[in-house]
């Protein structure tokens, strides 16, 4: 079976669709206006170096032990390595 993926234009898509249908093939469609293209979330970008240089902790999970450490790197390097640390804010 074959599939054809075609956009929705209500009159147009519904003439091509009937064509299609008498090739024996499968037909689909999407939205060209998806609400993810009117709404844009802005974040506010952070500047890589205000990432570096972060004191973070990592608790023991067993006992009160804690080992803190500063990056070099950014932080989200640092919480590749060891996922759990946990950002000490100032």
């Amino acid at each position: 079976k074959k599939y054809f993926i075609l956009p929705f234009l209500s009159n147009i898509t519904n003439t091509i669709t009937s064509f299609i249908n008498k090739l024996i093939v499968t037909t689909g469609y999407r939205c060209l206006n998806k609400l993810n293209s009117f709404i844009k979330v802005h974040k506010d970008r952070v500047n890589k170096t205000s990432n570096q240089n972060v004191v973070y902790k990592i608790n023991c999970n067993d006992c009160n032990a804690s080992y803190v450490g500063q990056t070099r790197e950014t932080a989200t390097a640092a919480t590749n390595y060891y996922p759990g640390i946990q950002r000490l804010h100032n």
